[in-house]
């Protein structure tokens, strides 16, 4: 089935829903940037990029969500910006890479059941944010995006503001059987996400997630820690991350480890203007031999962005940000992005 087919019958779903569910609702999700990235010579050898100057679109996502009655809910999203009929993984169980999620949800009172192509809790708060609200991601975050959005199951106990989560999902190394996308091994994890405080509030959560040997992998485990605080103007986010990953033997250059501690301060005194700091300090383990000796190479990225909301709607906005990382070996990187973007329904 072509692109040009798959989308067509996308988009005939989702009018024949949309029509016969008052309460669903549309969104569009567009960034579009102009970015340019600086690295020094160290930083192309040590291989964060080439010196570059690009007009992209970051993001172009449709979102469709609604109710099919009082306690089974839907949600899918598609990713317009990449929708390539080549880009299917085993792990994705035949589905195209256009589907960011797509999954029902039941909730029974405190109780919540959710299938299908799932947004998995994974990583700190960093993850759990729209990508298209940061600039950077830290190391450990880019190892863990892609696990967000996985085919699995989850169950969820949530009540009086503490959710606790348990899931199963395909592992995102392959070991297929046959050619349907079938696995012999499903990945696990759980997370807790607490609120707590008055007049200011603050949230903690905890995620973890193991993956089970594969081929020539003896298993993956990822940890993260977080918490966030908010008061009048300013928000302050703090998250810590672990990856791990285990083998018999290395390929040197493998990643054998990688921790991130980020922080993102956010200081918003109108609806219309924020500030946003962000700083990462990470250490990315290599294998320096086939039996795991460590090679590590740290980094520091320092991130300022400025967004402005000319609109009252507050869907449209205007943002430029500076990135600064510096690596090991005297490694060093600037980046400059400049865009805008809309977030908000097209069909209410």
């Amino acid at each position: 089935m072509t692109v040009r087919h798959q989308l067509s019958c996308a988009a005939l779903i989702l009018a024949s829903l949309v029509g016969t569910a008052a309460r669903a609702s549309i969104t569009l999700d567009a960034r579009a940037d102009y970015q340019s990235v600086d690295p020094n010579a160290a930083a192309t050898t040590l291989g964060l990029g080439e010196d570059n100057a690009v007009f992209r679109i970051y993001r172009m996502r449709v979102d469709m969500k609604g109710n099919l009655s009082e306690t089974i809910a839907y949600r899918t999203r598609l990713k317009a910006d990449n929708a390539s009929s080549a880009d299917v993984a085993a792990t994705d169980s035949g589905q195209n890479k256009f589907i960011d999620f797509a999954y029902l949800t039941h909730t029974l009172g405190e109780m919540i059941v959710t299938g299908g192509k799932i947004i998995a809790p994974i990583g700190g708060f960093e993850s759990a944010k729209n990508p298209g609200e940061y600039y950077f991601l830290s190391k450990a975050g880019t190892e863990t995006s892609p696990l967000l959005w996985q085919l699995g199951a989850m169950a969820s106990y949530n009540a009086n503001g503490q959710r606790f989560d348990v899931f199963s999902t395909n592992t995102s190394e392959i070991e297929a059987v046959g050619t349907n996308g079938a696995q012999t091994k499903t990945a696990f994890g759980g997370g807790w996400k607490g609120s707590f405080g008055e007049g200011g509030w603050m949230n903690f959560l905890a995620h973890y997630m193991a993956e089970p040997s594969v081929g020539t992998s003896n298993g993956k485990q990822y940890y993260a820690l977080g918490t966030k605080l908010g008061y009048e103007a300013f928000d302050f986010e703090f998250d810590w991350l672990q990856n791990l990953y285990m083998k018999g033997a290395y390929t040197v250059g493998n990643t054998i480890e990688t921790r991130s501690a980020v922080a993102s301060l956010k200081y918003a005194p109108s609806k219309d203007f924020a500030a946003i700091l962000k700083h990462e300090n990470s250490e990315n383990v290599l294998a320096a031999t086939a039996g795991g000796d460590r090679n590590p190479i740290q980094y520091w990225t320092t991130s300022l962005a400025l967004e402005y909301k000319p609109l009252e709607t507050d869907k449209f906005r205007y943002h430029v940000a500076y990135n600064h990382q510096d690596a090991s070996r005297d490694a060093q990187v600037q980046t400059v992005i400049v865009g805008f973007r809309y977030l908000g329904e097209v069909v209410p």
